[in-house]
């Protein structure tokens, strides 16, 4: 009986779970849906040389330098993600990344959006294009829905107008695996 060196059964071993691990990935039938529900909206505002509105993820509005028009929608953005297993009680890893356009001019006044904030797993803070693993429980129902908000901090320079800022959100979504 012929015998291989303990490393080379090693990477016979490794290169089998690998070619497993692909099999199986192939084969998931699960499917992922993102859905925008608001954008991140920092409402109206009012500035005289700049200023800053923080927006968190839980719908906490603080403002420094501006002043907030009263009636105008303040908020964080929201999205609900919504998970069809392939059948069977499986949970799932999808990988998160959100991009945005960095600046806005309204009404002579320029909004730049930086410290974007997430209730996601993972800790708050949020880098735009970071991809961030989402591990989502099992799921035993035909589809199971999760959602997340997002909040940011706008700073606003120039301008002595009213101005609405409203950053959309492009939130992307993929389904790594199913387990």
């Amino acid at each position: 009986m012929l015998c291989c060196p303990p490393a080379l059964s090693a990477l016979r071993l490794v290169g089998g779970l690998i070619a497993l691990a692909g099999v199986s990935s192939t084969a998931r039938a699960g499917s992922i849906e993102l859905v925008a529900s608001r954008p991140l909206d920092f409402g109206a505002v009012v500035v005289f040389g700049s200023g800053t509105k923080q927006v968190t993820p839980d719908g906490v509005v603080s403002a420094n330098g501006l002043a907030s028009v009263p009636g105008t929608r303040e908020g964080p953005g929201e999205f609900v993600l919504r998970y069809r297993p392939d059948g069977r009680t499986r949970a799932a890893l999808v990988l998160v990344s959100i991009t945005t356009v960095p600046s806005q001019t309204v009404a002579g006044s320029t909004g730049s959006l930086s410290g974007l904030a997430t209730d996601l797993p993972g800790g708050p803070g949020l880098v735009v294009g970071e991809v961030r693993p989402l591990r989502l429980p099992p799921c035993a129902e035909s589809v199971c829905e999760t959602s997340f908000r997002v909040g940011g901090t706008l700073t606003v320079t120039g301008g002595t107008r009213q101005a609405a800022f409203s950053f959309p959100l492009q939130v992307t979504a993929r389904l790594v695996s199913e387990f």
